[in-house]
């Protein structure tokens, strides 16, 4: 059995953030109160959208992602700032110019760190899962955002991916374990972020202490195909 419901986190000074949770059919981790309420081995997935788009853009690849009758879950939110270009759309934060490059948008993705921050901590009270039971990712600005953010946070997660994205940030601070698994993933075809930003960051992370795995699919543009999400998957279910 699995379950889709509307999640409303309050994130204090940003304020509500709408989502969507997609629960498989083990456990109901709002319930928990203790965490010996809580299934072990279970895991939330976060997973943060790209530049334009909103959680409902992700939500399809939920199903995928976790085992079923798990207790695992995943969940979709929605950036808390409507597009610049798309007014139906949402951002993490604003692109200054999306053509100029990727080093000139370093200083606002780092500026995100305290929004992932309140997000996990209040996801993982309504929920119920603890830190290290969360992974945390995403796709396009969503993928830069989670790298960012995820490494800055100062709780242990249980995981970290990014797709199609960058670090952007290879100099921040960093609270996470090096032992933290990670895995990037991009189209050598991408005309919107080059697949040398995932060279980038898997340098970056390298050089940081980190090991992350890899997946280059040469003939995708910017998207996240069937064996991408099949990787992914097998990540997630080594974790």
């Amino acid at each position: 059995m699995t379950t889709t419901t509307p999640l409303t986190p309050h994130l204090d000074s940003f304020g509500p953030v709408s989502g969507a949770l997609y629960q498989t059919g083990r456990r109901a981790p709002a319930a928990a109160t203790t965490t010996a309420d809580a299934t072990v081995d279970a895991k939330l997935v976060v997973l943060l959208h790209g530049w334009g788009a909103d959680g409902a853009d992700l939500l399809p690849l939920a199903p995928a992602l976790v085992a079923q009758d798990s207790g695992d879950a995943v969940f979709v939110p929605d950036a808390p700032y409507v597009c610049s270009a798309n007014p139906f759309g949402r951002q993490w934060f604003e692109l200054t110019d999306p053509g100029s490059g990727l080093g000139r948008n370093a200083d606002a993705c780092l500026a995100t760190a305290s929004l992932i921050a309140a997000l996990l901590d209040a996801v993982s009270a309504e929920t119920g899962y603890r830190s290290d039971q969360i992974v945390l990712g995403g796709f396009s600005q969503g993928g830069m955002v989670a790298l960012t953010g995820g490494l800055a946070y100062a709780s242990p997660l249980g995981g970290l991916f990014c797709l199609s994205g960058a670090w952007l940030t290879p100099d921040q601070p960093r609270a996470q374990a090096s032992s933290l698994p990670v895995f990037l993933a991009h189209g050598g075809a991408d005309p919107v972020v080059p697949v040398a930003a995932m060279t980038q960051a898997e340098t970056g992370l390298r050089a940081a202490g980190f090991a992350p795995q890899t997946l280059r699919r040469d003939q995708m543009a910017h998207g996240i195909d069937a064996q991408t999400t099949d990787r992914l998957a097998s990540f997630l279910a080594a974790l």
